[in-house]
């Protein structure tokens, strides 16, 4: 397998520009020969192709605590990679999806074992030590034939931000979307006390025979395809249609919030309940949220100059908003 490099200094890029510069080596790199390269990456989640990002991370908090939420071209469950996380890539030729990926699993699993540590896949796509998963792998077939398989390896991850931003905001989410399985995890470095450093340098060793560094003009056409990945198009549009309801007491009355939500934007909002009402409340609520995004962030501003109070009794904008989002 040949380790591919970047040219210059090893400094930590967007999340994006390793997936963009994996579809590169698959679609521009001579077939008949496997690539590999390791990464890392500042706090992101990464969601997978067919998966509703607000099901599967707490999208408002990942924003107010600088987590970018990005998705990518495989299927698969969402993820969270930092500093701490070793992410691998593996570009092949194609061939029966299911022997390819066993293989590169086995191969990362013996190179662990090699450095002292139990490693043994699990399921269809996780590398476990002692019951708790070290590592999650997605596939991607392109067009052209070619295969990337994708994965963690957790090293020195902050495991109390990964919970956290990947915990979903909104409850009782009614959706078709696919729901990543929840795993114990651990990290290695708590096993053997070697940090990712070091089980970066290892992996690279033992799964490489060989080494090739791209050139500048390779990282410029990466760029070009890493605008595929960070279009809104892209990261929202996948997004399938879902529904939230939450329910608030004012004085009022009980008010029940119910948002239809399509590729990730507001499309509908009924306030329904026992409350006692002076006019028209649903139609106000629903005329100013429609048509924004579904972040919390945007519909407070939508919905910040509406006087609630004057409608439903006790019952302000930012009360309303807290409740939708509120996990």
């Amino acid at each position: 397998m040949e380790l591919v490099r970047l040219p210059g200094s090893d400094i930590p890029r967007r999340l994006t520009f390793y997936l963009a510069m994996e579809e590169y080596v698959a679609r521009e790199m001579p077939s008949g020969r496997d690539y590999f390269f390791t990464w890392q990456s500042e706090p992101t989640v990464i969601a997978g192709r067919n998966q509703l990002m607000e099901a599967e991370a707490d999208t408002s908090y990942c924003r107010a605590n600088g987590i970018a939420l990005v998705r990518r071209k495989s299927g698969g469950g969402c993820v969270y990679s930092d500093m701490g996380n070793l992410m691998m890539s593996c570009v092949t030729d194609g061939g029966q999806v299911g022997f390819i990926f066993d293989r590169y699993l086995r191969r990362v699993a013996l190179a662990l074992s090699k450095r002292g540590i139990a490693a043994q896949v699990t399921g269809r796509n996780d590398i476990t030590v002692g019951g708790r998963k070290v590592s999650g792998n997605a596939f991607l077939m392109l067009p052209e034939g070619r295969c990337i398989i994708h994965g963690t390896l957790l090293c020195e991850t902050d495991l109390q931000m990964m919970e956290r931003a990947l915990t979903p905001t909104a409850a009782k989410l009614k959706s078709k979307g696919v729901a990543s399985v929840r795993s114990r995890v651990v990290n290695l470095k708590e096993i053997t006390g070697l940090g990712v450093a070091e089980m970066r340098r290892w992996m690279e060793q033992e799964m490489c025979d060989s080494e090739t560094v791209l050139r500048q003009d390779d990282v410029e056409l990466i760029n070009e395809i890493e605008k595929t990945y960070i279009d809104p198009c892209f990261v929202n549009g996948k997004n399938p249609p879902f529904t939230v309801t939450r329910s608030v007491m004012s004085s009022g009355g009980e008010v029940c919030i119910k948002a239809d939500v399509r590729n990730g934007i507001i499309k509908n909002v009924a306030l329904t309940g026992d409350f006692l009402a002076s006019g028209n409340p649903a139609e106000v609520v629903n005329n100013a949220l429609s048509g924004h995004r579904f972040i919390e962030e945007e519909a407070l501003q939508a919905l910040k100059d509406v006087d609630m109070e004057r409608y439903i009794t006790g019952l302000t904008a930012e009360k309303i908003i807290k409740t939708l989002f509120k996990p």
